[in-house]
This record gives structure tokens, sequence and C-alpha cells, in this order.
């Protein structure tokens, strides 16, 4: 496993695409660690002059992280290319970072042939290694070649590759994806890019990736034994902070507005003890996928080598599924055909949703458990990147029928999931219904009306959520007497993704030495952020 004393100060200059990189280096140094030495940063936080007089000075590198848009497009990415200009201190750039630094010396973005969000693909180093891929740091087991998760629609063009910049690594070309530049690096200074995204819990080589390179920030220091603290100025602007190994927190949400008639959904919850504890999570997660026909299938997982999380098992009831090109929002359901429902031409899927949601809270039950970090069932699933189209100033929103429709959102309803808490119990969770009446806000609400026309209710019934406690209770008690206990979580990529990937350490030595400050930096100015969907359970 890598073992790093971390005296580094550091930040990420987030292009809005932040908190996966986050974890990523808390898997590698740990919370507590990351928590003293790395600031997320907001670029529209500071101006260009502003960042060059208070942060610069005080941090030791800069993590340009992903996010949408073009980094051609000032709007979306900021004074990125200012700093890679100025390359006052070394700079690793993720995705959009890494496609900064080919426009920041000269280079030009072009269109990839095909859209790849979301995929595995394989990467080859350039041969001899050069770069990070150099680093007697970096593992790949040995291999020339390792699977990473790209999530982009634009790539740097090679025919326009400054004389200044060298590629490092080269996507594997097949039938239909030709080969593209996945990793850069400046010949003179210190400035490394990965196309990929090292932090998708299905990539490969993340952890050593970044080691890598914060061993070269160290090296570019002269390698000192030691390093300022971050100032408290700059940590008050931190965008991000991680929570500490069991530290529990307190959401800051919004009251929910109460009802003017009584709640028709309640949270319930029913803890099994000892019954099912040490199950591994992949063997119960078998199970209940063979208990019932569904829809999907989610796995929500927390768990890292150096921090204990929780675990979330679910089928969701229903998927929402919304396409930019038709504009239409689609209803999934095991053992019934999809139902269709178009939006109006001046309402945006968010603004659909998010209305919904809006409903559904003012029918939970006000008296609630205090307010916990952490899934407690509702909405899952994903946006696209190309839904900024519909959220963020600067973008045409395209036509009805222009383009190819595929899928650009993905939700799915659950009110009933199984937990896994950080000391290996099993806790089921629900949401159920306490009235037979239409819940509140059916007829003001498009979503709730178009739901009930359909035939679906939300929050499951006293009689459901009872089967459910017994099924479960099967599962874990049968698990137990043929299954062996095993202690190590399994994980997998993302909800209704049903390939899982085991996350152990890497087994490479590491001795103590980094004392950096790391700064994320994102540069999604004001005004211009996704608006945040909150869940409303």
């Amino acid at each position: 496993m890598i073992h790093v004393s971390t005296t580094w100060r550091g930040a990420e200059l987030t292009l809005a695409d932040t908190n996966n990189l986050v974890t990523l280096l808390t898997r590698t140094y740990g919370d507590a660690d990351v928590l003293e030495k790395l600031v997320v940063v907001k670029a529209d936080k500071y101006t260009w002059d502003e960042f060059q007089r208070l942060v610069l000075p005080n941090i030791d590198c800069v993590i340009l992280s992903p996010g949408p848009g073009r980094p051609d497009n000032p709007a979306d990415i900021g004074f990125a290319l200012q700093l890679l200009r100025l390359h006052p201190l070394p700079i690793l750039g993720v995705c959009l970072g890494h496609q900064a630094i080919g426009v920041a010396f000269g280079g030009k973005i072009i269109n990839t042939p095909k859209i790849t969000h979301g995929h595995v693909i394989p990467v080859a180093p350039v041969q001899p290694p050069i770069g990070l891929f150099a680093s007697p740091l970096f593992e790949a087991d040995g291999k020339t070649q390792f699977d990473v998760v790209v999530y982009n629609s634009l790539t740097v063009d090679p025919i326009t590759l400054p004389q200044d910049l060298e590629v490092t690594a080269w996507s594997i070309p097949s039938p239909d994806r030709p080969a593209s530049i996945q990793g850069l690096r400046h010949r003179l200074y210190p400035i490394w890019g990965v196309q990929y995204h090292p932090e998708s819990i299905s990539s490969t080589c993340g952890s050593s990736l970044l080691v890598s390179f914060l061993d070269e920030v160290h090296k570019t220091n002269n390698q000192p034994s030691s390093y300022p603290s971050l100032l408290p100025s700059i940590v008050s602007s931190c965008a991000y902070r991680v929570v500490k190994a069991g530290s529990t927190t307190t959401s800051h949400e919004p009251l929910l507005t109460a009802s003017a008639s009584p709640s028709k959904l309640k949270k319930v919850n029913k803890a099994f003890g000892g019954l099912g504890k040490g199950l591994a999570t992949e063997d119960v997660f078998q199970r209940l996928r063979k208990r019932e026909k569904a829809v999907a299938e989610i796995w929500l997982d927390g768990q890292t080598p150096t921090r204990p999380s929780t675990s979330s098992l679910a089928s969701p009831s229903f998927l929402l599924t919304y396409s930019l090109t038709t504009r239409t929002v689609t209803l999934h359901r095991a053992g019934f055909s999809p139902s269709t429902l178009s939006l109006p031409e001046d309402t945006t899927f968010w603004e659909w949703f998010s209305a919904g949601q809006e409903a559904i809270t003012r029918n939970l039950h006000s008296d609630l458990e205090p307010r916990m970090s952490g899934w407690r069932g509702g909405w899952v699933g994903w946006f696209a990147y190309e839904m900024k189209e519909e959220s963020l100033t600067g973008y045409r929103r395209r036509e009805r029928g222009e383009g190819e429709e595929k899928v650009d959102a993905c939700w799915g309803w659950t009110d009933r999931f199984l937990e896994r808490t950080p000391e290996e119990e099993w806790v089921a969770r629900g949401v159920i219904r306490q009235s037979a009446d239409q819940l509140d806000g059916v007829k003001e609400c498009q979503m709730l009306g178009w739901l009930q026309k359909e035939g679906i209710v939300l929050g499951a019934t006293e009689d459901e959520w009872k089967n459910y406690i017994q099924s479960v209770s099967n599962i874990l008690d049968t698990a137990a007497l043929v299954t062996p206990i095993k202690n190590k979580l399994t994980r997998v990529a993302r909800p209704f993704d049903k390939a899982r990937v085991t996350n152990s350490p890497l087994p490479l030595p590491f001795p103590p030495l980094l004392h950096l400050s790391i700064l994320l930096l994102y540069t999604c100015t004001s005004g211009n952020s996704i608006p945040p969907i909150t869940l409303p359970i």
C-alpha cells in the first residue's frame, strides 16, 4: 500500500466537477491530511489579480479539475489559461483541465468522432514512458496499457499540437474510435495533463498518477523537509471540505415547508442487529437482485481503504429518462412498456424535475429524526454534461428534433433499500404511504399528475414494507449460512451500472516525503453553475 506523509499544500481549481478528485486524494492520503493541505477553489472566488496576489504565493501546486464546456470559451475556463501560461508552479490538468493545456500553448480543440461519456477504454503510455507515466511511483502492474474512464466529446487536436507540448499517452484505437491524446506534458515546465478521469471508480492507476504528480511537485520544490501551512484565509475560501472519518454532520438543507394537510409519506427504518454482520456486500447484492425483477439495480458505495462508510443497495420502483433532442421524459417500469411525456417549449427538465421534488418533499412527515449525512431514499441518478444546454448561460438550447436522440438524464425512484453501515451491520430504510389519498400538489405539479395518470404510486404500503423486511431478513439469514464472511467491500462504478470493480490499496512502497499544498480549481463563473438537485428525502 502507498504510504504518504502529507506535508504538502495544494489547491484544486475546479471546472465544476471536483468532488471525485478530492475523494481519490482521501483514498491515498486519508481525510485528516487532505483537510489540512487541500483547498478547492472556484475560479470566480478571485479575480486573476487577486489569485496571483493572495493564493499563488501560498500553495505548492494546482490541479485543474474536469468540468463541462470548452477550454477555448472564456465563460467555461476563466483564468486557467492565464495560469498555465504564467506556469508559476506545477500543474496537473484533468479532462477539461488537460484540454486547457493544449489551448494555452497554441493547440486547437476538435470534436471526437464519437461521444464517449462513461466509457471504459484502454490507454497506452508512449514507449519508453515519459512524464508522469515514467515515474517509479506510477504502477500499471507491468502492463503497457491500462483501463480508464472517459467523459468527453472534445479532444486536443494532434495535428495542431504545439512544439512546446509532448504526448505522453494515447488511447488504443478501435474500429469506431481512432486513437486520441490521453496524456500531455510540457517539454520545459512542470505541467502535465490527462484526458481521462483518474478519479473514476472504474479507472485503474488513478492513485498512483496523483502520487507521481505530487512526487514531481516535491522535486520541483527541491525536496524540502517541510512547507508552511495553508493560510486560514485560503482555507476559508474553500468550496468543498471533506468530512473527517468518524465525524457526524448536520445538514444545512432548508427546513421542509409544512403541508396544510396531514403528511402522506413517512421515512421508516429497520435495523437487523448482528444478522448478516460481516457478509460481503456483493453476495447480498446478488441475492437482492434475484429476489425481484427490477427495471434497474442501484449500488452506492463510499468505502475506501482508509475510511469505513456506507453502502446502499436497491432496486428503483421506476426510472425517468430524458432526451434533450426530443425534450421527452420516458417512464420505465418492469413489466410495462415505456410511457413518454413531451415537455412544453418553455419548460426545461431541470424545472420540471425540481418542481416534482419540491411537491414530494411537502408530503413528507415533518417529525423526522435529526438530519444526517447520507442517502435516505428518494431519487438517485445522473445528468450528462450536455444538460448544460438547459442550465448554463452562453449555451444554445437545441431545437426539438435536432441531433441524435439519446439519454441525457436518468433518475430512479427508490422507496425501499438496504444499507450497510460502517460497522458492517444492515439497516433497511423505506418511505411508506400513511394515507391512501393522493399526494398534495398532484393537480398543480406536472410530474406528480403525469405519474398518477400512469398508475405510479410513490411510497410503499405498510404490507409492502413488512414483506420487504421479511425478505431481507431471509436473505441475510440464508447468506450467513452458506457464504464465507468477507470484510472487504466490493465497489461498483455508477448507479444502474452492473459492473463491479474491486478497489484495493496500491501495492507500492512510498517513503514519507510530501508536505505540499494543492489547489483544486474550477472556473465555472457565478450564476453559471448547474442548478443543484436536492434529494427530497
